[in-house]
């Protein structure tokens, strides 16, 4: 049994409604649903068919095409690497942005998996689990994935036995901490380092995304992004373009700065896109 140390709750009165915006590109003919940040590169999705890769400037850097029809549900990452989950493609797609090298890995007889938020990264392979408690390891030398016995894997199992009985939303690995639904419908910030501990209740909106960076949490909805700032209790506000909506957020730290990448969509057209960055 963890106990649960109720930390604070986000002071809506101390909110910030303003957008401080310092770059904006504006993308048109090209499908854009998908944003992460390796190192100091922003890799986006390039239609159906590989990933664009643009500098902290954003100015395009690479382009790398993958497969015709090709399709990110989700992934995991670390530092410049990236696993892209693309199971209507039945196949993993390891990463690594030095040097945009990439790998195809088949998900053949791994079809019937969904893939949960807990994964493990190790030197040379990837730990992942899926919502009935299986663990499968994806070796990246080999480029394979394979079943594993769960015993002496302590790392993600003890954050699987902490998170019992919870639905996780996020998990950040590096700040060791998730967001996670609790029985009441509300959500969380939780500490998993040692005991589990409630860090924050966050504010309720129509929230699809959750993003970290150092004291920084940021709530991603398709009318707002809320970013709060965990020493101060204090949050940000930012809105979308008129007749735009937000997709997704992604933090990059180049050296003392912070920065933190807004992805939106044009409402009427899915082939109008913004990336903005913000200092954060």
């Amino acid at each position: 049994m963890y106990g649960i140390v109720w930390f604070a709750t986000v002071d809506t009165k101390s909110w910030e409604v303003s957008n401080p915006l310092e770059i904006r590109k504006e993308l048109e003919g090209n499908d854009i649903y998908f944003i992460e940040v390796l190192g100091d590169r922003v890799l986006v999705n390039d239609n159906y068919s590989g990933l664009l890769v643009y500098d902290s400037g954003l100015n395009l850097v690479e382009s790398i095409k993958i497969m015709d029809d090709f399709l990110i549900e989700s992934s995991v990452k670390k530092e410049n690497e990236i696993l892209l989950i693309c199971p209507e493609n039945e196949c993993l797609v390891y990463l690594n942005i030095i040097g945009c090298q990439y790998k195809i890995i088949s998900l053949d007889g791994w079809e019937e998996w969904i893939f949960s938020p807990l994964y493990e990264w190790q030197e040379d392979g990837i730990i992942l689990s899926d919502y009935n408690g299986r663990l499968a390891r994806v070796d990246l030398g080999q480029g394979e994935i394979n079943g594993m016995d769960s015993s002496g894997r302590e790392g993600i199992l003890q954050q699987k036995q902490k998170l019992s009985g919870y639905l996780v939303e996020k998990m950040f690995l590096e700040e060791k901490r998730a967001v996670v639904e609790n029985g009441d419908g509300d959500l969380e910030l939780f500490d998993c380092a040692d005991s589990l501990s409630s860090v924050i209740i966050l504010p309720n909106g129509d929230f699809h995304d959750f993003e970290m960076q150092g004291a920084s949490l940021t709530e991603i909805g398709e009318d707002c992004v809320l970013e709060i700032n965990l020493e101060t209790n204090e949050c940000q506000e930012y809105i979308p373009k008129n007749g735009y909506c937000f997709l997704r957020g992604k933090y990059m730290a180049a050296g003392q700065q912070a920065f933190l990448f807004l992805l939106s969509g044009d409402k009427a057209d899915s082939q109008r896109a913004i990336i903005e960055r913000h200092f954060v």
